[in-house]
């Protein structure tokens, strides 16, 4: 047995709860909504930029699975544009679009 102390700082356990305070920097909703009025939308790569924010800030997408996201693994599913992340065989996992404008 382990004692308790050492059990409270256990961290890398798969799918446990973490506790405390997350670290980063957040954006707020009005900061990206600032971020997502960037990009000029009447030009190609403005939209191109727009969706790329609106991926990253809404779904909360890695840069690396933004670059590797293909354009079947958003599907619509019950009525609700997601994002399928597919781990083997057996785990599928979803994340939704959200609408910004």
């Amino acid at each position: 047995m382990i004692g308790l102390e050492e059990a409270a700082n256990l961290t890398d356990v798969p799918n446990a709860r973490q506790k405390g305070t997350r670290l980063g920097n957040w954006l707020t909703r009005e900061q990206a909504k600032e971020l997502l009025a960037v990009p000029d939308r009447s030009t190609l790569k403005g939209k191109r930029d727009y969706v790329i924010i609106a991926l990253l800030v809404g779904c909360a997408l890695r840069r690396r699975e933004l670059a590797s996201l293909m354009i079947e693994d958003i599907q619509l599913r019950e009525g609700r544009w997601v994002i399928i992340d597919l781990r083997g065989k057996v785990d599928e996992f979803e994340r939704s679009l959200f609408q910004f404008g």
